[in-house]
């Protein structure tokens, strides 16, 4: 059986003791659901705020991702029919855009100026706040809606996570942030772009100002992985990598690195070690004859004197030192046969 979601299981704790009735966090907290649950299902989609101070749960069960997406659109074109532009944000825009996140995707927001007179709280899934932002957080899509630019969307998704959740989300939208509306490049031109000397640094900096420029909840954690930033991660396994790196102190090494195998062909690596590559491996690498073409290309470089070390999500997630230490056994056999170490 496929375990429950902690945040639906408190909606059917909720549900149990209150039907569809609106209750508030001590009504909640005397039924045994603390407040903290009861927010982070709100969060989550699966409960409604109804008013200030007041919830209540959905009579069905929570709406699909597809579902929320098409009441975004129903509710910015009610939006604009009454006169209001409104701008597409939080787990919305992120969709929209492709933002890595990790655990419950983040609420659909539509932000509405606040002399609008457009009341906040949420319609179908959808919450929508009044809010002001910078017109440089905002960009106009092909259909005429407005949205938050993928560096903003990326903080915007980061709120209210643990710092390797809002760096994955933040670092990926700081990346796609390079490319005009978010999608005119496709992934290799981003990398190509982000692998120009100094573009690394111009991104952090671009991240901060805008951070600057930010207001609300969940800021000091996004502003704590700011450092750590690289528009060069293409994958959210390349950025959890990254992240287990430089947690665990080991020498950073080179993203999207050009290296020469014994043919002389050249090969773009996920990670250069300085002679050890580092492959971080996603299922795309696999299909369409991509096995054997990730053998042959590996086979060149090892004969070439650059071992390689790959891994999945699954063990840098659970058991980073095991990569780790393969690592550090590879760069020892460099040490030992220095004559081996470049081609």
């Amino acid at each position: 059986m496929t375990p429950r979601h902690p945040t639906l299981l408190t909606a059917e704790n909720l549900r149990a003791a209150f039907g569809a009735r609106p209750f508030r966090l001590d009504d909640a907290q005397r039924a045994g659901v603390p407040a903290h649950r009861v927010r982070r299902a709100a969060d989550a989609g699966r409960i409604l705020r109804e008013r200030r101070g007041w919830y209540a749960v959905p009579a069905t069960e929570p709406a699909t991702p597809e579902d929320l997406e098409a009441a975004v659109l129903v509710t910015c074109s009610r939006l604009r029919d009454r006169g209001v532009d409104p701008i597409v944000a939080g787990g919305a825009a992120g969709r929209f855009w492709g933002v890595h996140y990790l655990g419950a995707e983040p609420r659909p927001v539509v932000l509405v100026p606040p002399d609008s007179g457009v009341r906040p709280g949420s319609r179908e899934g959808v919450l929508i706040r009044r809010a002001e932002i910078p017109p440089s957080h905002v960009l106009r899509r092909q259909d005429g809606l407005l949205i938050t630019t993928p560096l903003r969307t990326g903080v915007d998704c980061a709120r209210g996570r643990d710092p390797l959740a809002a760096f994955l989300a933040v670092n990926s939208g700081a990346r796609l942030n390079l490319s005009p509306d978010g999608r005119s490049r496709d992934c290799h031109d981003i990398t190509r772009l982000a692998s120009e000397p100094g573009m690394p640094d111009a991104t952090r900096d671009d991240a901060r100002r805008l951070l600057g420029d930010c207001r609300g909840h969940g800021l000091r954690v996004v502003r704590g992985i700011l450092h750590l930033l690289d528009p060069r991660l293409e994958t959210a396994l390349e950025g959890l990598s990254w992240w287990r790196f430089a947690e665990h102190g080991i020498r950073m090494p080179v993203p999207q690195a050009w290296v020469q195998g014994a043919s002389g062909r050249w090969y773009r690596a996920d990670f250069d070690f300085g002679g050890v590559i580092g492959e971080a491996d996603g299922a795309v690498k696999y299909v369409d004859g991509g096995l054997w073409q990730e053998k042959g290309r590996q086979t060149d470089l090892e004969l070439g004197g650059r071992p390689v070390v790959r891994w999945t999500w699954d063990i840098m997630w659970r058991n980073p030192r095991v990569v780790l230490a393969a690592l550090a056994r590879a760069e020892a056999t460099l040490r030992t046969f220095p004559d081996a170490t470049r081609h």
